[in-house]
């Protein structure tokens, strides 16, 4: 793969253009990933409240954005588990069993 990445575009034949763009396109999907992965990071920093909800609503927004059904169903579940997670930013406490 690493050949097509270097190859000059206009040179490549129709198969390798398939295949380019198929890894284009996954190229993409693992950059989005990570940078909701890095994102999701600093959203346990916040000092207020309503500042860390606006903050993971717009995570819980990015990630249905994306092209992504994993990013969809943990978009979903945080979505479900919002406020047991702010209690854990702001009370420091859990809901999970010791």
């Amino acid at each position: 793969t690493r050949y097509l990445w270097l190859k000059n575009e206009s040179n490549l034949t129709a198969n390798e253009r398939v295949r380019f763009a198929e890894l284009k396109r996954q190229a993409r999907a693992v950059a989005d990933a990570w940078a909701i992965k890095e994102a999701a990071r600093g959203l346990w920093d916040y000092l207020t409240r309503g500042w860390a909800r606006r903050a993971w609503n717009q995570l819980i927004a990015w990630m249905r954005d994306t092209n992504l059904e994993p990013m969809h169903k943990v978009a979903t579940l945080i979505e479900g588990h919002l406020e047991g997670i702010l209690n854990a930013i702001f009370l420091g406490r859990s809901n999970g069993k010791a």
